[in-house]
């Protein structure tokens, strides 16, 4: 079992990282914003496909980011309720099985 305070120490940094993303994400933005506004005409001559890769960070990226933010979210709220005391089921059980839907 870890020591609280390391615990707490480990729910900070996770809440710096989710800052950090989100500043990049949002840095990330801003970058393909400025490159589609600067090379209008250019752009407007591609494939959806050539303009999607000729930007600073391709829609994909920025997906994956999205993805990185949200699981980091959910790893600090998982984390803030072991704090709390309030997840009390012990490490690696099983969560109880979801009930199946009628007809299955």
């Amino acid at each position: 079992m870890t020591h609280p305070k390391r615990r707490e120490a480990g729910a900070d940094r996770l809440a710096e990282k989710i800052e950090r993303l989100q500043a990049s994400r949002v840095a990330m933005k801003r970058a393909n914003t400025t490159y589609r506004r600067d090379n209008k005409t250019a752009l407007n001559a591609m494939t959806a496909d050539q303009r999607d890769h000729a930007v600073p960070f391709p829609s994909y990226t920025l997906a994956n980011f999205g993805t990185t933010i949200r699981n980091a979210k959910k790893r600090l709220a998982n984390a803030n309720k072991r704090l709390a005391g309030l997840d009390r089921r012990p490490r690696g059980s099983r969560p109880p099985p979801r009930p199946r839907a009628p007809g299955r």
